[in-house]
This record gives C-alpha cells, structure tokens and sequence, in this order.
C-alpha cells in the first residue's frame, strides 16, 4: 500500500510517508525551541537520516489514508480504500456516517468531499481518525 501518492513533505514538522514508515522532523511550537530544531539539522552532516518516525500497522495505514484523503479537496475515494485494504471506509470508520449526518462531509458517488462547514472544521474533524497509541507516541516525541 502506498499514500496516494507517496508524500514527502519539506520544512519543520513535515510529515512523510514511504510505505508503512511515517516520520518527521522534529518541531515546536515554541520560538526558541524550533530555531534550535532548526540549527541542528543545519548542523547535521547527513540530512538524509530519519531519527524521528515509526512504522506504521495496517490500522494506522488506513487512519492515514482517511486523514491524507478525506481532508484535502479531492476528498476521500471509497473505492481506492476498498481497492488497497479490501475493506470498506464506512464500516471501518463510522465518524464518516457521523460527518456526513452532521454537514461536515458529502457523498459523490464513490467519493466523500467535505463540505464548506468541514473544510472550515478539518483541523478538528482530523484528530478524530488519530488513535489513542499514536496521540500518545507523538506527545511523547515532542
């Protein structure tokens, strides 16, 4: 299975996927903490390794193809998921019958898009596809 396509993200905090690995530089909310994220990996002699990721399970896989997906414009196709984990999106995640009952998303054929409401929400809608043991993997690492 591969993020369709593969993303690879630049600048602090991007986050990128090869296959299962999910990984990312370090990041900080805080000024002086991200000039220092900053210096350090000017400093490194090697920007190619990956220090700060982990290998995704099959459910974290498909989490990350709702939230890669679902929350960009050309929105979640049901039939991609279908097609990659022979499993079907709905019954895997029932928040997506939730968004689509509340306004936040709408069905086209074999495809969900969010609405204005939940582009507008997307920020908050994402978290609610991130599991327990990735939220609590993720604040640790900061």
């Amino acid at each position: 299975f591969v993020l369709n396509p593969a993303p690879l993200a630049l600048g602090a905090g991007g986050r990128s996927y090869l296959g299962n690995l999910h990984y990312c530089s370090p990041w900080s909310s805080n000024l002086q903490t991200s000039r220092k994220i900053i210096q350090a990996f000017i400093d490194s002699p090697d920007k190619t390794v990956i220090n700060h990721g982990y290998l995704l399970p099959p459910d974290e896989m498909k989490r990350r193809f709702i939230i890669k997906n679902l929350f960009f414009w050309q929105g979640l196709s049901l039939s991609d998921y279908q097609q990659y984990f022979a499993s079907d999106a709905l019954r895997d995640f029932p928040n997506l019958e939730r968004f689509i009952r509340q306004g936040y998303c709408y069905q086209n054929g074999s495809r969900l898009r969010l609405t204005e409401t939940g582009m507008a929400l997307s920020d908050c809608l994402a978290p609610v596809f991130v599991s327990p043991e990735v939220m609590l993997r993720e604040n640790r690492q900061r």
